[in-house]
């Protein structure tokens, strides 16, 4: 059994012992009062075994509730859904120049925060990463899969690409080699970077992608006056990098260049920064691209259970009502008793016996996102369910 809301496992630790405190506080309240008000043997007119049936009622049902609170299930099916999207594949600079600070709070954090805004507001589209700095490689194929993507990012650091420099070529061939299998007609690249210390030659590649119908979006970060420090780890940590000859290493945003890239395959440029974060003429043009291009994705959704076990609790709970603590006086309520968790346990079973056809398909936005058939291989559906 798996939980869709596995934090509420977490509020049973509190909740477990917190009744049993309850339990025992009242014992010791009612036993006070009643030595002061009625007398010792005042309580001989209670029964014990009702009184700790009754308790037991009461905690089965917060654990039920607690249970159906964090939404178990079991079991799954696929639905496939129309949605009209192109694939982006974002190339992204993990160089050092982008840990610089001119666009709060690094051009690197701000960079993140741009992909995740487009891939939140894009939902029809489908994302891939490719991280480069003096290499490249593909960091997260092309999904629909929102968690993932979303813990790539998270990773997107200097770190991640060891080798020094700005390999825009190598980066760029990467790119076009995911995408040569993409199923959508339209096909995107994404340059995210400063474009400072570029190498490689990207002549040949506006060719190829030009050929192979892909255009090219650049988003530029950093200040193209003003150059700015590059932070670097050290004892006081506000230490910056420095070249051999111990000058401060300084960079700006190659806008220049950018642009020129960009206007090579008919794509736009935008410079991203804290007052100008540049989302609404990406998402434009993404948003145009979509029109006329429509795919079907395959998600996979696991049938909640929840129902189950609220129902379980509640029967608890209403024969915690019922119940008394005086001796005797059962015996009227046994048919109310017997009927009432008859009842509970035909409406526990009803989602069950409904699991078998799929749902009909729903519009993307009425449904959690996940991820195509290609890359569910293997993962886990509550993430789909939950993203």
């Amino acid at each position: 059994m798996n939980f869709l809301n596995s934090h509420w496992l977490w509020a049973l630790l509190i909740l477990i012992p917190g009744t049993w405190l309850l339990f025992r506080a009242g014992d010791v309240r009612r036993k006070r009062l009643l030595r002061e008000w009625l007398g010792g043997g005042a309580e001989q007119n209670l029964s014990s075994g009702k009184r700790a049936l009754r308790r037991r009622l009461l905690a089965g049902a917060i654990l039920f509730f607690a249970l159906g609170a964090a939404r178990p299930w079991w079991g799954e099916h696929l639905i496939d859904i129309p949605v009209a999207g192109s694939d982006v594949l974002a190339v992204f600079d993990v160089s050092k120049s982008m840990l610089a600070q001119d666009v709060a709070p690094s051009r690197l954090e701000h960079a993140k925060w741009l992909l995740r805004e487009l891939i939140r507001q894009n939902p029809g589209d489908r994302f891939g990463i490719v991280a480069f700095a003096g290499r490249a490689f593909l960091s997260c194929p092309l999904t629909s899969d929102r968690v993932s993507l979303d813990q790539c990012i998270d990773e997107l650091a200097p770190a991640l690409v060891p080798v020094g420099g700005t390999n825009l070529a190598e980066a760029l061939q990467t790119a076009l080699h995911a995408l040569h299998a993409a199923s959508g007609q339209h096909r995107t690249i994404l340059l995210m970077t400063d474009g400072e210390e570029l190498t490689g030659s990207v002549a040949a590649l506006r060719a190829e992608l030009k050929k192979q119908n892909v255009e090219l979006l650049v988003a530029g970060f950093g200040d193209p006056a003003v150059p700015a420090l590059i932070p670097e780890g050290g004892p006081d940590g506000h230490a910056f990098k420095r070249d051999n000859q111990g000058e401060l290493v300084r960079t700006r945003l190659n806008e220049a260049l950018l642009k020129e890239l960009a206007a090579a395959t008919g794509g736009i440029y935008c410079s991203s920064t804290a007052l100008h974060s540049g989302l609404e003429p990406l998402n434009r043009r993404l948003r145009a691209l979509e029109s006329g291009d429509r795919h079907e994705i395959r998600r996979t959704i696991p049938i909640d259970r929840f129902m189950i076990f609220l129902a379980a609790g509640a029967v608890l709970l209403a024969l915690w009502f019922l119940i008394g603590e005086a001796p005797g006086g059962a015996r009227r309520r046994r048919p109310l008793l017997f009927w009432l968790a008859v009842s509970g346990a035909l409406f526990a079973t009803a989602p069950a016996r409904g699991e078998e056809p799929a749902p009909a398909p729903a519009s993307p936005a009425a449904l959690p996102s996940g991820t195509d058939a290609a890359a569910h291989d293997g993962k886990d559906p509550v993430t789909l369910y939950n993203e």
